[in-house]
């Protein structure tokens, strides 16, 4: 996308140059759904707290529950101890732990079984457990750390095993710790927050607690969460839906009058759509319809008149058009015969001197009393070097009428090789004085093809003139053609002048145009050059390197073309050439 298309589409998303239907639905969208995915959201966020303080509180319950559990254990062991003492029962008392002032033996019993069997049977969620750990950091009571110690266990929680015994032996009764790490969940392999809640049972110097998974704890947050969501996203769907169908249907007949407004102003006249509502919008359209069926009326004979008067004045442009083409044409003949003529006077220039020098050389001569033989002699030279120079006086001139005749499209099969011959003979003076090396690189081959031998004999030496005037005394000129193909002959004059500007180079075939600095140049050569070669359903380019020289390139077909006017040929090479130059300009 280029900067153009880029600034048109810029242009067209601003929110000024949008529809007012595309606007209303965007301002009845932002002014409901933005509050309501805003609420949604805060709902959310206030559920999700909601389910995980009370995942908390029923950790908390839990973990409360196995400390009254052991409480009453606690109390039973105690009392049996008191039953004891009062039956008499020795040997009882030296058993008691002297730190936990409990029987020993009783963790052998059937009671400590029951009060394990109990606590290994809690399930929290899907995998948690409770669990219970001594004061020596040994694990009593866990799914699958039971009898090992705390010390040696790899997870975060055992591992910081000594400062959270500190926290709880100060934790008062009833009171209860949190502790939040991260440990890899089994169903998923990846890392999840895992929550702990534990306290002190002094008594018997046991640390007990439960643990387990938050995302475990949050499931029930998450399977609302799925379906409130759903919902919100079925009403954020079909409610821009709703508003469109309803701002469509409310829209379009207001659509429907400004798009016949659009046609009245380009001419036509539309018919409308009457509603069946008998509100504003319906007796608008009423009213609407009504005004385009009198205009109708009242302007259709006053296009019509300005139709037939564009016609007139077309057909007036036109004419005027082809006279001016026509003109442009004959200023092309008139610019080319100039310049040959001006070449031709001044080669006729020195012959005519050597003949005016030697007829009065002959005539001193011959008015002599007594004529020498010597002088006799000289006299005879002279008069025939007079007779040679008219010879070429006259060869002169007579290239110079046949290039000036005016009837062109005289086609017939002809030698191209020959073509080149008779133009370098019109030329081989101005050559010559100039000092050109004229180089020919002549192709071997057939060089005969159909065509107007003038007209091609007009394109050699238009070509040439070009080139000579261009590289000044000394230069060198090429011509050169190849006959290798069956369809067509090509041929090229190059130079080694200073060449043509880039700028220039697009423009060398329009009318009028010239890259030289002589004032006399009308630019018209090498126009005629093109429109001869578009005649002959040919066709010619230019490469150019600066202070290396130009090389035009032509190509002719060699069968018969079709037989039309050279003049309406030119006409329409000038008129596309003109047009290219309107086009240029204009961008």
């Amino acid at each position: 996308m280029n900067y153009a298309e880029l600034k048109i589409l810029i242009k067209k998303l601003r929110f000024r140059n949008w529809s007012f239907s595309t606007r209303l639905i965007l301002m009845v969208l932002i002014l409901t759904l933005l509050p309501l995915i805003g609420l949604t959201t805060f709902s959310s966020q206030i559920f999700k707290q909601y389910i995980l303080s009370s995942a908390e509180k029923e950790l908390n319950y839990m973990t409360k529950g196995l400390i009254m559990l052991c409480e009453a254990q606690e109390a039973l062991d105690r009392l049996k101890r008191g039953a004891a003492r009062q039956k008499g029962i020795t040997g009882m008392e030296g058993s008691v732990d002297a730190t936990t002032s409990a029987s020993p033996k009783w963790q052998d019993g059937d009671e400590y079984k029951s009060l394990k069997s109990i606590i290994q049977g809690v399930k929290l969620a899907e995998t948690g457990y409770a669990f219970v750990v001594d004061g020596k950091g040994d694990i009593i009571i866990h799914p699958t750390r039971e009898g090992k110690s705390a010390f040696t266990s790899q997870t975060e929680f055992f591992s910081n095993f000594p400062s959270i015994r500190e926290k709880a032996i100060r934790l008062g009764p009833g009171d209860l710790e949190t502790f939040y790490f991260k440990e890899v969940l089994p169903q998923t392999l990846k890392a999840q927050l895992k929550i702990v809640k534990f306290s002190y049972f002094r008594p018997y110097d046991w640390i007990i607690g439960v643990e387990c998974y938050e995302s475990e704890l949050m499931k029930p947050y998450y399977k609302v969460q799925v379906g409130f969501y759903s919902l919100i996203a079925l009403v954020i769907l079909v409610f821009p839906l709703m508003v469109f169908y309803t701002a469509k249907n409310m829209m379009q007949p207001i659509v429907q009058l400004a798009e016949a407004a659009s046609k009245i102003a380009k001419g036509e006249f539309p018919s409308i759509k009457k509603l069946g509502s008998k509100d504003e919008i319906g007796k608008l359209v009423k009213s609407f319809d009504t005004m385009v069926t009198e205009l109708q009326k009242e302007k259709i004979q006053q296009l019509e008149e300005w139709t037939r008067k564009l016609e007139v004045k077309v057909q007036e442009r036109s004419k005027e058009l082809e006279m001016a083409y026509a003109q442009l044409l004959t200023m092309e003949k008139l610019a080319s015969l100039g310049k040959i003529a001006s070449m031709v006077a001044h080669e006729l220039n020195n012959p005519m001197s050597g003949i005016l020098s030697y007829a009065r050389y002959g005539e001193m001569m011959l008015s002599r009393e007594t004529i020498d033989p010597h002088i006799l002699k000289e006299t005879k030279e002279s008069l025939s070097f007079i007779a040679t120079e008219a010879e070429r006086c006259g060869e002169i001139v007579k290239n110079l009428l046949m290039f000036a005749k005016r009837s062109w499209g005289d086609f017939k099969q002809i030698s191209f090789n020959e073509i080149i011959v008779r133009t370098i003979k019109v030329l081989e003076h101005s050559i010559k004085v100039n000092e050109i090396n004229l180089k020919k690189e002549i192709g071997s081959g057939n060089d005969e093809f159909w065509c107007d031998p003038s007209a091609m004999e007009q394109v050699i030496i238009a070509l040439l003139v070009n080139s000579i005037e261009v590289v000044g005394k000394g230069g060198m000129v090429t011509i050169r053609t190849d006959y290798s193909s069956e369809e067509s002959l090509t041929f090229e004059v190059t130079d080694n002048g200073p060449g043509i500007p880039p700028e220039i180079l697009p423009h060398i075939f329009e009318p009028f145009f010239s890259g030289k600095q002589n004032k006399m140049s009308v630019g018209l050569g090498l126009s005629v050059v093109y429109g001869i070669i578009q005649a002959h359903n040919g066709s010619i380019k230019v490469e150019s390197t600066i202070s290396k020289g130009t090389t035009f390139i032509a190509s002719v077909p060699r069968m018969q073309p079709e037989q039309p006017r050279i003049e309406e040929k030119l006409m329409n090479a000038a008129k596309v050439r003109l047009g290219t130059e309107e086009e240029f300009h204009e961008t």
